[in-house]
């Protein structure tokens, strides 16, 4: 194993712990009896959320991708890793770049998204996308073919344009 691969795969597993691990054993749900809709309008305008993060995961298809991007607000820092190309990229984004990232999530509703959305066909892209906003998260997973796909891929959109 090249010394560029074991880097690949130190940077991905560090990054999966900070946005998947940490988050899910640190927040619960809370049902609270406040408006949802006037809280979730307010996370939208804050400048800054505690913890913002994300993990997008794509791969397969007819034209092969093997693609991770994971971000977290605290280090501010996106990363992008190509196992295709055997490449990583790391950039810096302020928090003023998720802003429409963020009103993707709240416009997709996907805190309430259910965890698999059902979807078969051959030589299809999978997606995997863990998200976690303050004291929210959620892990939705789908392919090209699923019902519902089209408001995630607005999500995907936002989230390629940090990169």
């Amino acid at each position: 194993m090249t010394a560029k691969v074991r880097k690949i795969y130190a940077v991905f597993y560090i990054l999966v712990l900070n946005c998947i691990v940490i988050p899910s054993i640190t927040f619960a749900q809370d049902d609270t009896s406040e408006s949802e809709t006037e809280f979730e309008e307010n996370d939208l305008n804050r400048n800054e959320t505690p913890i913002f993060s994300f993990y997008f995961k794509e791969e397969g298809g007819l034209f092969p991708v093997n693609n991770y991007i994971l971000f977290d607000n605290l280090s501010k820092q996106i990363v992008h890793v190509d196992l295709i190309s055997d490449s990583i990229s790391e950039e810096m984004v302020q928090n003023s770049g998720t802003k429409n990232l963020r009103k993707a999530i709240h416009l997709a509703q996907f805190f309430d998204l259910k965890p698999m959305l059902e979807g078969d066909g051959y030589d299809t892209r999978k997606y995997l996308l863990t998200i976690t906003d303050g004291e929210k998260s959620n892990t939705v997973s789908w392919s090209d073919d699923s019902q519902g796909s089209s408001t995630l891929n607005k999500i995907i959109t936002q989230i390629k344009k940090l990169l």
